[in-house]
């Protein structure tokens, strides 16, 4: 699957294309007025993030932000959507960004964060054959590289999902302190099989 941009940022800026069996790409129909990032194929078809802006009259605004109590989509959030194969559209999955799908296709690693927590992240795993995406752990940003200043990662067999890079805590009001401030390295690994998360940063006794 592949994503085309220009220099801005608008939905009239990029098209997806997908290609199977090496085949030539063909154009992948996307909903008007969605700004799409990270797609990637998945077990049940394509999936990508949607960046909803609220770059929009005033009016409208006040009419959109009454109905987005009603209606997910509408909300100004980053969310996920999946191609529904059969029916050849789109639907709204859940609130999320950093799509990270693991190779077999089966899970992805997926970031929320909300407007009053800034630089603050949950890390979730989305089962994509349900909607059943439960959170690992929170997490502050480093100093102000957002979610950049860390990575989200699988490995090859897609038993363990890796949150790698730096941190700059795990409590939202204590990460705030001076040392906070500093950052942290984080290494923590998590088994798809038993839901065990690893810290790997801890060197093992007697090491």
């Amino acid at each position: 699957v592949y994503l085309a941009r220009s220099g801005d940022r608008t939905e009239n800026s990029r098209r997806l294309y997908a290609t199977e069996g090496g085949g030539p790409p063909s154009v992948v129909p996307v909903p008007e007025g969605h700004i799409v990032d990270r797609p990637q194929w998945t077990a049940r078809g394509i999936a990508y993030v949607r960046w909803n802006p609220w770059a929009i009259p005033p009016a409208e605004k006040v009419r959109r932000y009454l109905t987005s109590w009603f209606n997910p989509p509408l909300r100004p959030e980053t969310s996920i959507f999946i191609r529904d194969e059969r029916r050849e559209d789109w639907r709204y999955v859940m609130p999320g960004h950093s799509l990270a799908v693991s190779p077999d296709g089966r899970r992805a690693a997926v970031l929320r964060s909300g407007a009053l927590l800034a630089g603050y992240y949950s890390v979730h795993v989305w089962d994509v054959r349900t909607l059943d995406a439960p959170a690992l752990f929170s997490l502050r940003e480093d100093g102000d590289r957002g979610s950049s200043s860390f990575r989200l990662s699988w490995s090859q067999n897609s038993s363990a999902l890796l949150i790698a890079g730096r941190t700059g805590g795990f409590d939202r009001r204590l990460s705030k302190s001076a040392a906070a401030s500093k950052g942290r390295p984080l290494a923590v690994a998590y088994l798809t099989s038993s839901g065990v998360l690893c810290d790997l940063t801890r060197s093992p006794a007697g090491s």
